[in-house]
């Protein structure tokens, strides 16, 4: 009986769970709890281009492209940065695309 308390007690101290909370087209949020304490970790979409699944951060991704919030709150708005600097890459890449084109045709003539 005391080893299946000791073990039951291990189990709810060391066991954890993540429940993902929102999904967008470039970020996640994850509630992790571990221990009765929860916490978000919130990270940006990356494709695994060689097996084609989403890559999911590991502890070297934390403070890079992974980060962990105390509160959903702030967990949102870390995603929706994730989101807005996003948009903006998305618009940087499209007027440098631009530009080379007028620049490869300036060249030609």
């Amino acid at each position: 009986m005391l080893c299946w308390d000791l073990a039951s007690l291990i189990n709810q101290v060391f066991s954890r769970f993540f429940t993902q909370i929102r999904k967008t087209d470039c970020g996640f949020i994850y509630a992790m709890g571990q221990g009765g304490y929860i916490h978000y970790e919130v990270f940006k979409k990356r494709l695994n281009r060689r097996f084609g699944t989403v890559s999911y951060p590991t502890d070297k991704a934390f403070g890079i492209w992974a980060w962990t919030c105390m509160t959903l709150e702030r967990a949102k708005d870390k995603l929706e940065e994730i989101r807005s600097v996003s948009k903006t890459n998305i618009a940087v890449k499209s007027v440098i695309n631009f530009l080379l084109k007028i620049n490869s045709l300036i060249i030609s003539l």
